[in-house]
C-alpha cells in the first residue's frame, strides 16, 4: 500500500497539545536571593568604597509611600522610590550599640521588575546605612540584604565583635 500523505484530520488536537507543551515549557519568572546574613552584610559594608554606619533601632515612615506593583504593569528595570524616615536608636561601636542616634534617613526602596524592597515602620531593625556627605540612606532591595527586622541578641553581640575586628569572624 502506498504511503499516504500526512492527514490533518487530527491536527487540531495535536496542535492544542503542542501549544500546551510550549506554554508550560516557558521559564517561570522568579527572583532568587541569597539568604540575608548580617555577618555577610557587615563584611560587604566594611569593604565597600562608600561609608556605612550600622544602626539598631526603629525607622518611622509612611508605609503608604512604598512602591506598589501589580502583575499587569510594564516595569522600569531599576526603579527606586525614596521615602523619608526618622531613625531613633543606637549606632555600633566596638563595645556594641552604644551611641544614641536620632536622625533623618532616606529609605531607598528598589524594585527589580515586579519585586520591590519592603519595610514595616517602627520595628526594631538592624540596618547598614550609607553615609553620603551629611545625609544617610538605607537601600532596601527585594532581597533585603541591608536590613534585618527583630534581630536576635546574639546577632547584635556578633556585630560588636565584627566592629572590633573590622571583619566578621568566619563561622
Amino acid at each position: 500500500m502506498p504511503k499516504q500523505p500526512l492527514s490533518y484530520d487530527c491536527a487540531p488536537s495535536a496542535l492544542i497539545w503542542a501549544l500546551v507543551v510550549a506554554i508550560l515549557a516557558q521559564p517561570a519568572s522568579a527572583l532568587s536571593c541569597m539568604r540575608p546574613d548580617p555577618m555577610r552584610s557587615f563584611d560587604q559594608a566594611a569593604s565597600a568604597r562608600e561609608a556605612y554606619v550600622v544602626l539598631y533601632g526603629r525607622f518611622a515612615f509612611d508605609p503608604g509611600l512604598l512602591p506598589k506593583r501589580t502583575g499587569s504593569e510594564n516595569f522600569a528595570p531599576n526603579d527606586v522610590t525614596e521615602v523619608p524616615a526618622r531613625f531613633v536608636g543606637n549606632g555600633l561601636t566596638p563595645r556594641g550599640f552604644t551611641v544614641p542616634v536620632v536622625r533623618d534617613v532616606t529609605l531607598r526602596f528598589e524594585c527589580l521588575g515586579p519585586w520591590c524592597g519592603s519595610g514595616v515602620p517602627d520595628v526594631l531593625t538592624l540596618a547598614f546605612v550609607e553615609k553620603i556627605g551629611a545625609d544617610y540612606a538605607l537601600t532596601i532591595g527585594p532581597c533585603r540584604a541591608q536590613m534585618f527586622d527583630n534581630p536576635e541578641t546574639k546577632v547584635l553581640a556578633s556585630m560588636a565583635v565584627c566592629m572590633a575586628q573590622g571583619v566578621c569572624p568566619t563561622q
